[in-house]
């Protein structure tokens, strides 16, 4: 959408560009009837119920091939486009996420706004402005309304990634329990941070391009490092950070996947070694490690053309025994019970977030473990903010 420019839009019409089950053209914006409003709502849903697509608004067709465009108007477009998204955020169920906007301005001095509809990966979605329930999907005549067939196959395929997220975890902590990594890091505890695209386990995607070497280098720093080496892998892209202390060696590492999938792992900031007086957690490291760690991440991402959702999901493996180290406050906790916590995943919805903010309910279930109410690093609105 970024790259959408005037000529490209212009260019539509030079070289007869045809609709089809990814690409609409409307020649006016949607009215304010309920009428008009179920139909954009429409459109829109049947886009993510299949492959995604784009609705381009302000382009003249006949038979389905782009023959003028002749825009939008440009008065109150920022207003149309906020009235456009609130119907989306409020007529379609669960919640899409994804969905972008861009006016384009043409020379004649009127506007196209393009829509983009991202393929959603917890589809089906329903209509439900003005108490309708339907769901929509495309081909290449367009939209068309989901018979009972058709959707029961949709709710599978959504559970079916649910549950490829859920394995993908499950396999990688037995790899890292077994010891079968990348790099050697030796014995945990370990700390486990998998995000995982929705995308990324549908199929199909490979986002380690050898041209951006240096660009994945620099934005997957491991965990608690200052500094790491880098190499291709058969799996994707990997960096590691070789620590000082000899009890550590290898120390933390993050793999990027070929499908978009990224682990970090370390051990260096649960190591015995850190405290001489028991195994402790260091609160304030251990949330900031993770704030960055996600945070580059998803913008590496973002860099690499994946789209969201996003799964999150934490791990600690041999934690048995350890407390929250909170300064003054270590006797106002307790020891955490079991060896492996397995935080559920939390689905992020945009890769330009506050991941802060974002990491909130997974902070707060590593403090229960350690017998708190919740971590004590948010104000009151909700934001993280730590002691300095």
């Amino acid at each position: 959408m970024e790259a959408l420019t005037t000529t490209k839009i212009e260019s539509l019409v030079e070289d007869q560009v045809r609709e089809g089950s990814s690409l609409e053209f409307k020649l006016s914006l949607p009215g304010r009837g309920e009428g008009d409003k179920k139909e954009f709502l429409a459109d829109v849903s049947s886009f993510a119920n299949a492959i995604g697509g784009e609705l381009v608004y302000g382009v003249q067709e006949a038979d389905g091939v782009a023959v003028a465009t002749p825009g939008v108007g440009r008065e109150n477009i920022d207003a149309e486009v906020q009235r456009l998204e609130n119907l989306i955020r409020d007529g379609i169920q669960p919640r899409l996420v994804g969905v972008q906007m861009r006016p384009v301005p043409l020379a004649t001095g009127t506007t196209v706004l393009a829509i983009h509809v991202p393929r959603s990966w917890i589809a089906p979605h329903m209509v439900v402005l003005g108490g309708s329930s339907r769901f929509f999907s495309r081909n290449s005549n367009g939209k068309y309304p989901l018979d009972v067939y058709e959707l029961r196959r949709a709710f599978t395929a959504s559970e079916a990634i649910t549950e490829r997220i859920r394995s993908f975890r499950i396999e990688r902590l037995g790899r890292i329990v077994a010891g079968e990594l990348p790099v050697s890091i030796g014995a945990g505890p370990y700390l486990a941070l998998h995000v995982v695209p929705y995308s990324a386990l549908a199929g199909g995607t490979n986002v380690v391009d050898p041209a951006k070497q240096q660009i994945m280098a620099e934005a997957l720093p491991p965990m608690h490092s200052n500094g790491c080496s880098s190499r291709f892998n058969f799996d994707g892209f990997l960096t590691w950070f070789t620590s000082q202390d000899e009890h550590l060696g290898v120390g933390s590492y993050v793999q990027l996947f070929r499908n978009g999938c990224i682990e970090s792992i370390d051990r260096g900031l649960l190591s015995p070694a850190r405290f001489a007086d028991g195994n402790w957690i260091p609160s304030v490291a251990f949330e900031k490690e993770l704030v960055g760690a996600l945070g580059t991440s998803c913008a590496l991402l973002a860099g690499l053309g994946c789209e969201p959702p996003i799964a999150v999901l934490l791990s600690l493996i041999g934690v048995s025994g350890y407390r929250m180290f909170t300064g003054a406050h270590v006797l106002a906790g307790r020891p955490i019970e079991r060896s492996e916590l397995l935080v559920p995943e939390l689905t992020i919805e945009s890769l330009t977030f506050d991941a802060g903010r974002e990491l909130r309910v997974i902070f707060d279930a590593i403090w229960n473990a350690c017998g708190f109410p919740r971590s004590p690093h948010y104000d009151k609105n909700g934001n993280w903010v730590l002691p300095r």
